[in-house]
C-alpha cells in the first residue's frame, strides 16, 4: 500500500478546494469570491485526533502486519474532486494513520484507517458527502483496478457520530470464472473530527482455515474509546497552566 508526497504549494491548493468543495457539497458557498486564501482557510477548530487498535481488542488469531489499505491514496486518485481533495488533505503530516492486521487461519485481513479533520462538523460534510455517492464512486478508494462484480449498501452500525456499512465483492475473472474473488465488509464512520474507515476483507477463492471472522463493528467500538481517551488527554494538557 502506497505513501505519497504532495508540494508545499499543491497540498495549500488542495486543502483550500476541499474547504470549498465542501461547503459547495453541503449547500453553501463563500460569500465573496475575490477572498484571500488567508480568509477562506478554514481554522483548526476541534481537529479529529488518531488513536490505535490494539491486538488485544481483536478476535484471537489476529497479528498486526506492517502495512494497511491505502485509502489515502485512492481517496487522492479519485475522479470525484471532492474525494480527491479528501485524499490530499489526508497527506498533510499528522492528517492520517493506518493499522493492517491478518489472520493466517482464516486468511482474513482487517484494515485501520483515519483521517483527521478540522471539526467534527468538517467530519460530518465529508462523511454525507461519502454517502451520498453511488457505489462505484465507493468502490474508487477500496479496490478501483478490479472489477466489481456485487456491493450493497448495509443496515448501518451503532458506532460514533455517524456510520454507513457496505459490502464489495470484487476480483478479476477469466473466460468467464472468477480468478480472483474478494468479499470487504467496509465501515465509514465519523467520530468527532475523525472520519474512519474500517476494511474486512477476505479471497472467497481461498479455503479458509478454523478460526473466528474479526467483528468489524467491535473493532470501531474499540476503536472509538481509544479516540475518547485520546480526546481527554488532550483535553487535560491543554487545561494544564
Amino acid at each position: 500500500m502506497r505513501r505519497r508526497a504532495l508540494s508545499e504549494a499543491g497540498t495549500t491548493v488542495a486543502l483550500l478546494a476541499i474547504a470549498a468543495l465542501l461547503l459547495i457539497a453541503c449547500g453553501s458557498a463563500p460569500a465573496d469570491d475575490t477572498a484571500s486564501a488567508s480568509e477562506t482557510e478554514q481554522p483548526i477548530r476541534d481537529p479529529g485526533v488518531i488513536a490505535r487498535v490494539e491486538v488485544t481488542d481483536l478476535t484471537p488469531g489476529f497479528e498486526e502486519i506492517n502495512f494497511y489499505h491505502d485509502v489515502p491514496g485512492l481517496l487522492l486518485d479519485s475522479s470525484d474532486p471532492v474525494l480527491s481533495g479528501m485524499g490530499s488533505l489526508a497527506h498533510e503530516p499528522g492528517r492520517s494513520d493506518g493499522q493492517g492486521f491478518a489472520n493466517p487461519a482464516t486468511g482474513e485481513l482487517l484494515f485501520v484507517v483515519t483521517i483527521v479533520l478540522n471539526s467534527p462538523d468538517d467530519a460530518t460534510r465529508a462523511f454525507d458527502y461519502i454517502v451520498a455517492q453511488p457505489l462505484e464512486t465507493i468502490f474508487e478508494f477500496i479496490s478501483p483496478d478490479e472489477q466489481l462484480f456485487e456491493s450493497a449498501q448495509l443496515p448501518a452500525p451503532a458506532l460514533g457520530d455517524h456510520a454507513a456499512r457496505y459490502s464489495l465483492r470484487y476480483g478479476a475473472e477469466k473466460a468467464g470464472q472468477r480468478i480472483r474473488d474478494v468479499a470487504t465488509d467496509l465501515v465509514v464512520y465519523t467520530d468527532g473530527g475523525s472520519l474512519l474507515f474500517l476494511l474486512q476483507s477476505v479471497n472467497t477463492a481461498d479455503e479458509p482455515g478454523p478460526g473466528e471472522s474479526a467483528d468489524i463493528t467491535a473493532v470501531g467500538r474499540a476503536l472509538s474509546a481509544a479516540l475518547s481517551i485520546m480526546r481527554q488527554a488532550q483535553a487535560a494538557e491543554a487545561a494544564q497552566p
